[in-house]
């Protein structure tokens, strides 16, 4: 207990003379001050009917009131310096040798205030008392005034945890939340009282969501957290009193944000702004949020053929629609139980002519319709049907087709299993990071054919790759595992700080390396021990790595 936080000056006065106390019969009076924890004797008579304590508090808490009344019926006030009554009430049934007893709590600013102990209007009305004070401060962070959009307390993502108090006086507070992207929201909050109200708005103060934390207690608070996925913008946690039960007291906010990170181009939800997609080319990464719920994509078929429509969504529904541009309907289908972590995979094949069609991704209308997903559409007969590849190869060697990094080594074998060496390696790299071969200057090394100079002085050139020797690349030597990490690093620029390695065979030399695939879900290893730094990597590994590390950027 801070026994600097509160003061009490005790002022006996017969029917007062403090602020709206005053009256215009004076009598006699004497003041006395009351440390916290003191008890103070007072005495009501027929000449002294009304005693005033003046109750000063320096920060925002709860005041407590003791009292022990010895006589039957006394009357209790408490007023703010302006008059405003906080409490009315009684003591009754006090006796001489037996008094009762009476306590009452109230969370206040801080300020001064007035406590009145006086007469009742029946029975003995006369006697002696005790009365005691006692304060706990709020300790709250807030910044005081936010009880409004045009004063809320700014809140930092991620960062910060304010302790905010709500009180006899202070009904509401407001905290300010930008989010520089779109993306998931969560705001969390604790609540040390019986009934808060939480409300999340926008800043035209339409309400994302309306939510309550029941039954909290002073040393057992009521936890409530929410997640919403959100537009760039700013927005407005509102903390206020509910309806019923003990409405004051403190709490804790805080918020978590994770951006979307798509890559879409919005405005984008019509068909006359509707972003173009290229048959082929990479996933789109799109993003529906609370406030946009349908995206539009046009898709331009120079001649008739087959179309593949491939999606990835990470959230519990969605519905898709193909048009044509009279917005006939030539496909509806949903996707469903995708979940952030474990996306649901679409995939549908129609046979169109050649013209204008836009594909419609919309929230579905039951469970989580919010999230991100990843679309493209493909042109089958341009993808080559390789036998020799597994599902666990699929999307990363179709990947590389469709970008032309590779056409595998014929054309019905992708070479999934075996070894690849240096320089074919250096190629497909070269190729997926989309480098200019053309300005790049000479390695000098001497085993490196004509097809692949142009590639390895690229990747030299950016200290991606080095040679073996001055003069020696290793073309034609099998890449290792440890050797791909280190170009896969290099070349996207990853890092692995904070993940601890339980590889047994991982060098000083791969450790940065390993640990950085690792971190961003390139690879787990061979085994639980093993990352295999020394083995060949094979081409169905290698379009592995390529594939995930290319997606980092959506």
């Amino acid at each position: 207990m801070k026994k600097f936080s509160l003061a009490i000056t005790i002022i006996l006065l017969v029917l007062g003379s403090i602020g709206p106390f005053a009256a215009s019969t004076a009598a006699a009076s004497s003041q006395s001050e009351l440390a916290i924890g003191d008890k103070a004797s007072g005495e009501i008579s027929e000449e002294n009917g009304e005693q005033i304590y003046k109750i000063d508090l320096l920060e925002a808490g709860r005041l407590t009131v003791n009292i022990s009344s010895y006589f039957e019926h006394m009357d209790v006030q408490l007023h703010d310096f302006n008059g405003e009554e906080i409490w009315d009430s009684s003591v009754l049934y006090g006796e001489e040798n037996n008094p009762e007893k009476w306590s009452n709590q109230v969370d206040l600013e801080a300020g001064t205030y007035l406590l009145t102990i006086k007469q009742g209007n029946w029975g003995v009305t006369t006697g002696s008392y005790i009365v005691e004070a006692d304060f706990k401060p709020a300790e709250n962070n807030e910044v005081e005034p936010n009880n409004g959009t045009e004063i809320a307390q700014l809140l930092t993502l991620d960062e910060q945890t304010v302790q905010g108090f709500l009180s006899w006086s202070d009904s509401v507070d407001y905290y300010k939340v930008q989010l520089p992207q779109a993306g998931k929201l969560t705001v969390n909050a604790s609540s040390y009282f019986e009934h808060a109200d939480v409300q999340l708005y926008d800043v035209n103060g339409e309400e994302v969501w309306n939510d309550s934390i029941l039954y909290g207690e002073e040393y057992n608070p009521q936890k409530l957290s929410r997640q919403v996925d959100l537009e760039a913008g700013t927005y407005f946690i509102k903390i206020n009193k509910g309806n019923w039960g003990d409405t004051t007291g403190t709490y804790t906010l805080g918020t978590v944000f994770q951006a979307a990170e798509n890559n879409e181009v919005e405005p984008n939800n019509g068909t006359e702004i509707a972003q173009l997609l290229t048959l082929n080319d990479k996933s789109v990464k799109g993003f529906l949020s609370w406030s946009d719920s349908e995206d539009y994509y046009k898709v331009v078929l120079p001649k008739a053929g087959q179309v593949r429509i491939n999606i990835s969504s990470y959230f519990e529904h969605m519905d898709i629609q193909l048009l044509d541009t009279d917005r006939n309907e030539l496909l509806d289908s949903s996707v469903t139980y995708g979940k952030e972590n474990d996306p649901q995979k679409w995939s549908e094949e129609k046979e169109l002519e050649a013209g204008t069609y836009y594909i419609k991704i919309s929230k579905g209308n039951w469970g989580d319709t919010t999230g991100t997903y990843l679309l493209n559409v493909e042109d089958p007969s341009t993808l080559k049907a390789f036998t020799d590849v597994s599902d666990r190869y699929k999307e990363a060697v179709g990947h590389l087709v469709q970008e032309d990094i590779t056409q595998g080594l014929t054309n019905t074998m992708f070479g999934t299993r075996n070894k690849i060496k240096r320089i074919d390696a250096a190629v497909l790299l070269a190729k997926a990071l989309k480098l200019d071969l053309q300005s790049s200057k000479e390695a000098g090394f001497k085993d490196v054919p004509s097809r692949a100079k142009d590639a390895v002085n690229a990747l030299v050139e950016k200290d991606i790759l080095n040679g073996k020797s001055k003069e020696r690349f290793g073309a034609n030597d099998n890449l290792t595992r440890g050797e791909m990490a280190l170009m896969i690093k290099r070349a996207y620029e990853l890092e692995g700080s904070g993940v601890n390695l339980s590889f047994t065979d991982v060098s000083d030399r791969y450790e940065l390396a390993v640990k950085s695939l690792v971190k961003n879900k390139i690879t787990q290893g061979k085994t639980a021990i093993s990352y295999g730094t020394g083995s060949p990597i094979t081409r169905g590994e290698m379009a592995i790595f390529l594939f995930r590390a290319g997606s980092l950027k959506y």
